[in-house]
This record gives C-alpha cells, structure tokens and sequence, in this order.
C-alpha cells in the first residue's frame, strides 16, 4: 500500500471528499439513502472514520463507523467502507479497517461486534468482508408496491389507536412498544424515551407520522411512517411496524400497516416500501398479502473483536 496514508476523518475537506464518493454510481445504493440522514453527521466525526489519502492527499477510501449499544452495556460498531475501485486490491481497505478497529478498541464503548451490510449483489463488499473474518449472518428484504386501493384497518376486538400527541406520556407508551414490540428482533437495541423525543425533535417529524395501539389502557403496538420526494414520485416508507408478542395473530399489525399506508396515501405519496427481516417468520407473509414484492435484498455480515 505504498503512498498511502489514514487519518482521521473530520478534516472539512477530507468530510467533502467522501461525501463526493458516496454520491458516484457505485455507492449510492448503499450510502446515498445513509448521507441523507442525522446519523451520517454523527459517523463523520466519530473518532474511528477514518481515510486513505495517496501521496497528493487525494482520498482514495474511507470506513465510518456509527457505534449502537446492545443488551448488557455492550456496543456494536455499524461500518461503512468505501475504495475507489483504481485502490482496490491494494490493501486500502484492509488498513482502514485495521485503523479503525484500533480506535474502536480504545475508544470508551465496549464494542463487541463490527458489521458491514450492502445491497446484493456486491461482490467487492462480500469478498472484503469473507477475506476479514466477518460471516453472512442475516438478510433484509426492501419490499415496495403501488398507492394502489387500501383496505381499511380492521382493529381487533378491545384495541384503540391514538395518533401521537407529542406528549411525555405519549412519549413513554410509543418508547414501550418499541421495546415490547422489538424485544426479541435481530440485534435488538432497547430504546429510551430519550430516542423517541429526539426522533419527535428532528426537522421534517410530523407527529401524525405515528399511529400507537393500546389495549386495557397500555402500548401494544406502533407503526412510524415517512415520506420524501424524488423527481417523479413521493415515496411513502412504513418506518417502523411493531406488536406486542401477547397480541399477535389478532390482525393488529396488518391494521397498524393499513393505517400508516392511509396515512401515506393522505400525504400524497404515490409508492410505498418498508425493509422485512427474512428471519421473522410472519412479517414478509403479511406484507406480500398486503401487496408489497421484494425489489432487493440487504445481506449483513458481522465479526466479533
């Protein structure tokens, strides 16, 4: 790797430099949706992304890393690689990994596991991350369909439903069916009512966005929607979807899912998707019979440091 140097990443004008190689052809599927989010602020000044420059200090590649804590105090590091395809195999990826994960261990978080995931196919991302030691542990479907005719939501016996109202208490019921609702989900991460009020904070939230379900005067489920627009469309994305284990098989989550989808439909949306964990055994049944088809597929792949 001879010319190269890594540095740490938030120098403005190396934060430039990979915000233009996110936006080429060949990352964008993977790092255009994450650019356009809050969290890929917090990754360029995290202490672990870092950069490959060559002898001129042009960037030649780059690893961010977003830690997320875990059960038991533990953290797992979320890392998103990119090398020019001229520095590919020439050990640019490897030593932005090797820099990486040696802030990581030093750093404060007690991190675990490292995970990279792409959109298939990607060879380049799938041969780098086998060559790491890292293995192909989950898959994710991004399933879309048309603003064609919604059925109306049908709530099972005893079950209300409240758009948020922006309220602590409100606040409290969205955080605890979220974690009721996702606590036995991959990687599970508990939320706070912190979260949800930074969520609730952040430009753009609309609290009709959230639809919570209640049963005897408790949270049993939640759906959180979307909207962005594009050149041709407004596309509607059902953000979140989540029951109560004690309330499943009643149909509340296709009424949960009928009712964000009505609220897409009222914002104008003209295309919905939604990602499924191909590990759950109902949630991509329910929405191929809700008309939702797989247009790709999410592969995640992890190693433990």
């Amino acid at each position: 790797m001879s010319g190269i140097s890594i540095h740490r990443l938030p120098a403005n004008a190396h934060a430039n430099a990979v915000c233009s190689i996110a936006a080429r052809p060949e990352f964008l599927s993977d790092l255009g949706d994450f650019f356009a989010t809050e969290e890929s602020r917090k990754s360029l000044e995290h202490p672990a992304s870092v950069v490959a420059c060559d002898a001129t200090g042009t960037v030649a590649g780059f690893l961010l890393c977003s830690p997320q804590p875990l059960e038991g105090g533990e953290c797992q590091a979320l890392l998103r690689p990119a090398v020019l395809p001229e520095w590919r195999r020439r050990g640019v990826g490897t030593a932005l990994l090797a820099e990486a994960t040696a802030r990581l261990r030093r750093g404060p978080q007690k991190i675990v596991l490292q995970a990279l995931f792409g959109w298939l196919p990607c060879g380049a991302l799938a041969g780098f991350a086998e060559r790491q030691g890292f293995a192909c542990v989950r898959h994710f479907h991004r399933m879309e369909r048309d603003a064609t005719d919604i059925a109306p939501p049908q709530w099972p016996e005893g079950v209300t439903f409240r758009p948020f109202d922006g309220s602590e208490k409100m606040l409290a019921s969205w955080n605890a069916a979220y974690n009721t609702g996702f606590a036995s989900h991959f990687r599970f991460r508990p939320g706070t009512e912190a979260d949800c009020r930074e969520i609730a904070a952040a430009e753009g939230f609309a609290a009709e966005n959230v639809t919570l379900a209640f049963h005897g005067g408790g949270p049993v489920g939640l759906v959180r929607v979307s909207g962005s627009e594009t050149d041709d469309c407004c596309t509607g994305e059902i953000e979140l979807l989540c029951v109560s284990p004690l309330h499943r098989g009643r149909g509340l989550g296709r009424a949960l899912l009928r009712s964000g989808l009505q609220r897409l439909r009222s914002s104008g949306c003209t295309r919905y998707r939604l990602t499924a964990d191909t590990g759950s055994p109902v949630a991509p049944l329910l929405y191929a019979s809700e008309g939702f088809r797989s247009t790709k597929v999410r592969a995640i792949w992890e190693r433990r440091i």
